[in-house]
């Protein structure tokens, strides 16, 4: 079965607001399943070169995951052309994106 994939990102080094994150993602998923956290700490969005983005494509381009949680768009990039670009390039490796936080977001799930 594949994993579950949470992504964090603060552009501040912020445990606490990283932690809280995740336990808003952790709450979409279903027990028993295995997750793995991608973690960009103290990077600010608008950074293309992330160590948690490239850990999580590396993990995707192997087929291991189903999907992947984030707390709203922003998470991943706060330039929209490099949002549109994660998100499309996540879809080619058939992974799906939820996002925790519908109220940031008309799409919940993209395919």
């Amino acid at each position: 079965m594949k994993m579950i994939g949470v992504y964090s990102r603060t552009a501040t080094k912020d445990e606490e607001a990283i932690k809280l994150q995740k336990e808003k993602c952790l709450m979409l998923i279903e027990k028993g399943r295995k997750v793995i956290f991608f973690t960009d700490n103290g990077v600010s969005g608008l950074e293309n070169d992330r160590d948690g983005i490239a850990a999580m494509f590396e993990v995707a381009r192997h087929n291991a995951l189903e999907r992947v949680i984030a707390v709203e768009p922003s998470r991943f990039s706060r330039d929209t052309n490099e949002l549109s670009r994660i998100e499309s390039d996540l879809r080619k490796y058939g992974v799906i994106i939820q996002y925790a936080d519908t109220s940031t977001s008309d799409t919940v799930l993209l395919h």
